[in-house]
């Protein structure tokens, strides 16, 4: 999916390799494990021509397959199988010069060769750096069959237990990626070319097979679509958004449509057939409508690439109307439309057809509704081989990737060298691309075509054309971890959980074009909207905003800006409103985590958290310019996630202030302070005031606080000033504040990147983590790495005593001055081991004592009427004593 401005350019792979690879454990030094189990005098005459270091790892059927407790006699001297220290087995040289009489070392030889030792631009890597890497092997537990609804619940006898064990090779350097070997099925085992209603017995579930290169993969990939479609139930069959009233919706207008692939012409999606389906009373249901299939790809750099435009839409909508065009679109598309065919659809969605791409109506409509084009597909076709020009290479013969490396290793034992899919999807150019990501999450089922293979992944499982899936093609597998599609299950229990995820996914995908970062996350925000209750601002839910401010950058992060055709910034910067929120994401370009340094304190109970230790009033600016508050104690709804410590904000946290009482006592116990302040921190006027017992002791029966520190509780009834002050330049002639709206923006009159509010606000010191080295002198023309990693800072007090730890961009901090802008925006529980090394006594308590001592902060940094965000971090409350209580418009 792309902006109707030009098509994207050829993405350049992240990784030097053209596999990716898994986050590398340490390999320490293991223990020689010596087997218990006595050997029979077979048994070692098979493992004789195995090596030494191999010989230790006790191969044999036993070993990968998990036999039934009642099956291995006496439990006396039963051996270890799986265990969690890796087996050391040398560097890659030592393994090349035993391969030539060990079966298992060839196998580990054939898996290097399998994952490419060259660089995207085609260089070779330095051969010696990757002799010497070190392998290590370990067993894992695999295949687990998918459980039965009568066997499901907490006993134990119910659980499902693995039926199959992998050996997991990994490496020393991240240049050469991991792999499996697996147990090969016996050729006793049915050769067919499908995986519906197999007559192979249930022992070769998640064992290797052979791909037949004579047979087509057609009928096995309908034998998973039917499987899924027929056997699964719960995340396959459920909507994960209230789908089918805003499909029908989204069908009955005239900017969708869909490609009739047997007609070859633009249409609108028909309803099915069967009469006593239609009503013309009432609208079309989900399952109403003809089943179409939806096409996810990579555009390519070419920009004048055929594509539907205002000048040959009503062509396209002729019969026939796409026919002349065919040898005009590239090889995805074509393939595309033959596999629908194949597989007996008759329509299919592809976004530059579909969408009348110079039309920023067109593109708009669509875009922002791509939950509801991929999530309702009845399957979505990813093209991951390369970009739209390669095409779909499984299902050519002479491109698809046959090749497999399998070896006898002692008798009745073949093993072969696999690789999750995750592996090679990751390593694709389409995986880089932001738009994709939320067309294949958002997609029931995924047919990927990647490395000239085919991958079926859905919600519930994933199948293979080299391993024997689950018959019921529900079961788990090693091939799933890291399928983004498998988080998704978590969507109903914990929303918030999901979109952290999400947002780490999703940021460090590329983006052709800057404005387009919120609608390629449209159809995700939409998705987990409808389970948080509450609208997204800017990328955020206001349903857990305060915690969902928490993000921090993973390297350094520039401005997200919107560029003309000349690469020029569209807006001057220097009085205008920006492009994007300095405080959200959206408005950065780069990776962003939720790391658990920061927020690790606070996901046991996330409710509670924002419930009781939060205390801002967030108001953002709307498209007229005028405050809406995020969230309101009347109107807003509550999140229905189904693990209650994951919901967002509840009622309880309306109380402070926006009770009757707190608006009554309000003018009789505050006192202003009409004077401004001669420091440069009171630059706009304040607001003190003071509260009696009562006031408190109701905040703290309400919210559960502990009865401490009452001054730090006066902010939760600053409501005392009812107008705000600051106003905007292209808004200057008052502040308005208008209730509460859950449909806070409209394509025409979009949210501002605005936030006001007000806080506590003091000036802190910034010091380095670690300290500058003395040769390099501090420089405003120091050139910097645009990958550089984020930098630890310290922060000080004015008295120059350590209070607090925050992560900012290296840049930035380099050429800061000491002494900066803080404002507190919640309460945080302690510091980590990673933060606070050396607990200094700075509050009068013991660490382990020290609980919700410290705020969340942001570090602010003045651009006129306005601040921008530059970094979060944690301190001591105590070092804010004397902080004002100011009002903010952040930017």
């Amino acid at each position: 999916m792309m902006s109707p401005a030009e098509p994207p350019s050829h993405g350049r792979l992240r990784r030097m390799s053209n596999i990716p690879e898994s986050p590398q454990p340490s390999l320490s030094d293991s223990k020689t494990y010596v087997p218990s189990e006595t050997n029979s005098d077979d048994r070692r005459r098979e493992i004789k021509v195995l090596c030494r270091e191999c010989k230790t790892l006790d191969l044999g059927v036993h070993s990968f397959k998990v036999q039934s407790s009642g099956s291995q006699g006496s439990s006396s001297g039963r051996p270890l199988r799986s265990y969690t220290t890796a087996r050391q087995l040398g560097t890659l040289r030592k393994i090349r010069a035993r391969s030539s009489s060990c079966p298992v070392c060839a196998l580990i030889v054939d898996s290097v060769q399998d994952a490419g030792t060259q660089k995207a631009n085609g260089e070779f890597f330095d051969s010696e750096v990757l002799e010497d890497a070190s392998c290590s092997l370990s067993w894992e537990i695999d295949g687990r069959e998918a459980a039965s609804s009568s066997s499901r619940g907490t006993n134990p006898k119910n659980m499902v237990r693995g039926l199959t064990r992998r050996l997991h090779i990994r490496w020393g350097t991240a240049k050469l990626s991991d792999a499996y070997l697996v147990y090969v099925a016996p050729e006793t085992f049915a050769r067919t070319a499908s995986d519906a209603d197999r007559v192979w017995a249930k022992d070769s579930l998640f064992l290797g097979r052979t791909i037949a290169p004579d047979i087509e993969n057609q009928a096995l990939i309908r034998s998973w679509l039917d499987l899924c479609q027929k056997s699964h139930r719960g995340p396959c069959r459920e909507d994960l958004h209230d789908g089918a009233d805003r499909f029908d919706e989204m069908v009955s207008h005239s900017y969708f449509g869909v490609i009739d692939v047997q007609n070859m012409q633009l249409t609108q999606l028909p309803r099915r057939s069967d009469r006593r389906e239609r009503d013309a009373r009432r609208p079309a249901s989900n399952g109403q409508h003809e089943p179409y299939v939806a096409l996810s790809y990579v555009w390519g750099g070419d920009d004048e690439a055929y594509k539907t435009t205002t000048d040959n839409v009503m062509l396209h909508r002729t019969h026939g109307g796409l026919e002349n065009a065919l040898n005009e679109l590239p090889k995805a598309i074509q393939d595309s439309f033959d596999l629908t065919r194949r597989l007996g659809f008759s329509y299919i969605w592809i976004d530059r057809l579909c969408i009348v791409q110079n039309s920023p109506r067109s593109w708009k409509l669509n875009a922002y509704n791509m939950d509801l084009i991929y999530g309702n597909a009845a399957l979505t076709i990813c093209a991951a081989d390369g970009d739209a020009s390669e095409g779909l290479k499984a299902m050519k013969p002479e491109e698809r990737n046959k090749t497999q490396y399998k070896r006898a290793v002692i008798p009745r034992l073949d093993l072969m060298v696999t690789r999750p899919p995750e592996i090679y999807i990751r390593a694709s150019e389409w995986n880089e691309r932001a738009w994709t990501f939320q067309e294949r999450l958002l997609s029931r089922r995924c047919l990927i075509f990647t490395n000239g293979r085919v991958y079926f992944q859905c919600r519930s499982t994933g199948m293979s054309e080299d391993i024997f899936g689950d018959q019921k093609g529900a079961g788990w597998s090693l091939d799933l971890v890291d399928a983004p599609m498998q988080m998704f299950r978590q969507l109903n229990n914990r929303a918030f959980w999901v979109y952290m995820k999400c947002v780490e996914l999703y940021t460090e995908r590329k983006l052709s074009h800057a404005q387009d970062i919120l609608a390629a996350f449209s159809g995700m925000a939409n998705m987990m909207q409808e389970r948080m209750r509450a609208p997204f601002v800017h990328g955020l839910p206001s349903s857990h905003f305060d915690l969902a401010l928490l993000w921090q950058p993973v390297r350094s992060l520039k401005r997200r800006i919107i560029l003309d055709k000349d690469g020029k910034p569209v807006k001057d910067g220097n009085h205008t409103i920006p492009d994007f929120p300095s405080w959200s994401w959206t408005g950065w370009m780069g990776e962003a985590t939720y790391q658990d340094d920061l927020v690790g304190g606070v996901l046991d109970n996330v409710s509670q958290w924002l419930d009781t230790h939060t205390w801002i009033q967030w108001w953002v600016r709307d498209g007229h310019g005028d405050l809406r508050p995020l969230w309101d104690y009347h109107e807003s709804e509550e999140d229905i996630s189904e693990n209650s410590n994951w919901k967002g904000y509840t009622q309880r946290r309306g109380a402070p202030y926006q009770r009757e009482f707190s608006h009554g006592r309000r003018d009789r116990d505050r006192h202003a302070d009409g004077s401004r302040s001669e420091s440069e921190e009171d630059d706009d006027r304040e607001s003190a005031h003071t509260f009696t017992e009562d006031d408190v002791d109701i905040v703290l029966r309400e919210r559960s606080y502990a009865r401490e520190n009452i001054a730090f509780y006066e902010m939760l009834f600053d409501e005392g000033r009812k107008e705000f002050n600051i106003t905007l330049r292209d808004y200057p002639y008052r502040v308005v504040k208008a209730p509460f709206d859950s449909q806070l923006e409209s394509s025409e009159f979009p949210l501002l990147p605005i936030l006001q509010f007000r806080t506590w606000h003091t000036w802190l010191h910034i010091t380095e983590a670690a300290p500058r080295k003395p040769h390099i002198e501090k420089s405003e023309s120091r050139n910097f790495d645009v990958d550089m990693e984020t930098v630890r800072y310290h922060i000080a007090d004015e008295v120059g005593d350590w209070c607090g730890s925050i992560v900012l961009d290296a840049e930035w901090a380099y050429k800061a001055s000491g002494r900066q802008e803080f404002i507190a925006i919640s309460e945080a529980k302690n510091f980590t081991l990673s933060e606070c090394q050396e607990w200094t006594y700075y509050i009068p308590k013991e660490r382990e004592q020290s609980e919700w001592d410290l705020f969340y902060v942001l570090l602010i940094e003045r651009k006129d009427e306005k601040w921008e965000r530059v970094g979060a971090g944690k301190v001591f409350k105590e070092s804010f004593r004397s902080a004002k209580f100011k009002e903010i418009m952040l930017s």
